[in-house]
This record gives C-alpha cells, sequence and structure tokens, in this order.
C-alpha cells in the first residue's frame, strides 16, 4: 500500500471534498441545524451537501423513518442504526476529539474542577 499525504488549507480541503477529488480527507462534519437527524439526513442521496455521493435506498428509507419517529428508544435505535450502516459502508468514521473548558468565577465557592479531568465536584451544594 502507497500513501501519500498532502497538507492543505481548510479551504482546498472544503474544495476537494466538494468535488469529491479525494480517497480519504480528515476534516470537519456537521449539520446545518446542529443535530443528529440533521446530520445523519447530509448523507441521503438526495441531499446537495452529501460529498461522500453515498447512494443507498435502504439508508434513505431509514432516515425518512426518522424524520416521523420521535419516541425516546425508538429514535435512538434509527440513528444508531443508521449511523452503523455508514461505518459499514466505509462512507465515514467518527474521529472524536476537541477541547472542553470550564470557567469559575473567582468569588463562586464549592465548585471544584482540576484542569484535564472531565468532573465537576458540586461540594456542599446539596444535590
Amino acid at each position: 500500500i502507497t500513501v501519500s499525504v498532502d497538507t492543505v488549507t481548510p479551504e482546498e480541503l472544503d474544495e476537494y471534498v466538494e468535488k469529491g477529488e479525494y480517497q480519504i480527507a480528515f476534516t470537519k462534519l456537521s449539520a446545518k441545524d446542529g443535530n443528529v437527524l440533521s446530520f445523519l439526513d447530509t448523507f441521503t442521496s438526495e441531499n446537495t451537501a452529501n460529498y461522500a455521493n453515498y447512494e443507498n435506498e435502504a439508508y434513505d428509507k431509514l432516515i425518512d423513518g426518522c424524520k416521523t419517529t420521535y419516541v425516546g428508544n425508538d429514535i435512538v435505535n434509527r440513528f444508531s442504526a443508521c449511523e452503523q450502516m455508514l461505518i459499514s459502508d466505509g462512507v465515514f468514521y467518527p474521529v472524536y476529539s476537541g477541547h472542553s473548558y470550564a470557567y469559575f468565577s473567582n468569588d463562586l465557592e464549592g465548585v471544584f474542577g482540576l484542569p484535564g479531568f472531565t468532573c465537576v465536584d458540586f461540594a456542599g451544594w446539596g444535590f
């Protein structure tokens, strides 16, 4: 296997992805409306933002079902099935990374957070 890595600007990467001129692209994906359904809908056959050019009738039907189902476990299971279909078909692999920050006022008492940890202790708040 031969791998060639090109370093490009974010603008160039967007252009390559939009044109489908890539074999693997590591880029940020986000949804127009910032919700799970909007994100997953991006990969439907008729979606103009479907830069992966993914076409799968079963996936499209599953997404259509998500648009009419709003019940707890049922919608979660449908979303999970959609994501699994995208992964198994090699459309995308989610890579989660990022930073979270907590800021505390100097006069705030009873809240403790440690840099590098994902927890905050609300000591003495009565929860």
